[in-house]
């Protein structure tokens, strides 16, 4: 059987914190002399050596992704190398991929804390939460048009649809009618004007106007209290 191991690069801290949270066959991140390595099943039941790297691209992303979501972790990890591992446990390399990023931003890092194991099940399950999680790819803050995205997707999610509550009234109780409020008022502000749509009516601008800043964090809070319930199948609080 053919046994991969990926080259993780990044934080030595936040690397740490993964292998606390990562130690299962399906995806387990290890630490020793040579280095920090993902491993997982689904990558040693590949031959094709692109398959092997789309696929641990997306481990990747995925790692990063919930990171930026759970602790404004800006591009947590890099991929450093492919090896393979011999029966008798030693390693070689196999191939190299690794992708650079462009471009500086000043963000507020509020930790090492690692997203939680039982979002990876829910980004391998879940169509919504592999699009969120794609949105927060990427070294910027997301813009007005995105972030509203994320936005309705949570909102319309049909699983927290439950009685009379709405998805409008889960978020508010996620966060506060307030900040609901100028959040929504806010992003459909800039929606329409920088993004050319048309609401019917004229768009005025919001009298408590959300800074773009203020609108990530607004928007992660809300993705991590609805992860957090998905995984739990619990409903809104």
């Amino acid at each position: 059987m053919i046994c991969w191991e990926v080259k993780l690069k990044g934080d030595r801290c936040f690397l740490s914190e993964l292998v606390k949270e990562y130690n299962s066959p399906e995806l387990s991140v290890t630490i020793d002399d040579a280095g920090c390595f993902l491993k997982s099943d689904t990558l040693n039941k590949l031959s094709d050596r692109a398959r092997v790297y789309e696929t641990a691209v997306g481990f990747v992303e995925f790692i990063n992704a919930s990171s930026k979501v759970y602790s404004n972790r800006d591009k947590s990890l890099d991929l450093e190398g492919f090896w393979l591992v011999d029966a008798d446990g030693s390693r070689r390399r196999d191939f190299i991929a690794v992708g650079a990023v462009s471009g500086r931003i000043i963000l507020i890092v509020q930790g090492n804390d690692v997203a939680p194991k039982d979002w990876y099940s829910l980004w391998q399950s879940n169509e919504n939460v592999k699009y969120v999680f794609r949105l927060f790819i990427g070294s910027s803050l997301l813009d007005w048009a995105s972030l509203y995205m994320i936005y309705e997707t949570i909102r319309d999610d049909p699983q927290y649809h439950v009685g009379n509550r709405n998805g409008v009234e889960n978020i508010a109780s996620w966060t506060s009618p307030q900040q609901n409020s100028d959040f929504f008022e806010t992003a459909n502000w800039y929606r329409h004007s920088d993004f050319g749509k048309t609401k019917g009516k004229r768009n005025v601008r919001p009298l408590r106007e959300m800074s773009l800043s203020a609108g990530n964090d607004f928007i992660r809070a809300i993705v991590t209290h609805w992860l957090n319930c998905k995984s739990t199948n619990s409903p809104p609080e």
